[in-house]
């Protein structure tokens, strides 16, 4: 419900359709949701744990909410640092919680020059912990060879978290 709403609203925004502010209120609310549904799932003992984040630059965050909900459904501990994370705060995150696993969410196209600095930091990330990475279908970043698990459908999220739980 949430993913085909937000596209609906970003079609409608884009189409000046809605305003930004009417944009804003609707990300809050379901953000709220999405917030309260993850506090009601209670992790395992035991559970593994995940880190969500964006990267450098990176502010749409509802891949990695929605990410990390689904971690939380699945049995994980998500562990949800926001947006605009620095490559080496992940890591230390990820090596301080003990997670098995990095879930970075990238919505948008990289700006000229940017994709440079995101792959430098996500194979820095990938010599040292599991990467996930979301992707819209066709971003730029899946052209290029990167040690990551990439996902382009939460299809794809759904079933790597659920071979890895068991």
């Amino acid at each position: 419900v949430i993913v085909p709403l937000m596209r609906r609203v970003g079609e409608a925004w884009t189409k000046d359709q809605l305003r930004i502010s009417h944009e804003h209120i609707i990300s809050g609310q379901l953000r709220s949701l999405l917030g309260t549904l993850m506090r009601h799932t209670e992790p395992k003992a035991g559970a593994p744990r995940i880190i969500v984040a964006t990267p450098p630059r990176h502010l749409h965050e509802f891949g990695a909410i929605i990410g990390a909900f689904m971690a939380a459904s699945r049995g994980y501990e998500p562990i949800y640092l926001g947006t605009h994370m620095p490559f080496d705060e992940i890591s230390y995150a990820a090596d301080q919680a003990g997670a098995s696993v990095i879930l970075l969410s990238v919505a948008r196209d990289c700006e000229p020059g940017e994709h440079t600095s995101l792959i430098g930091g996500i194979e820095k990330l990938a010599r040292k912990h599991e990467v996930w990475l979301g992707l819209p279908e066709g971003h730029q970043l899946a052209g290029y060879s990167l040690p990551v698990k990439l996902l382009a459908q939460y299809e794809d999220l759904d079933a790597l978290l659920s071979n890895q739980i068991g």
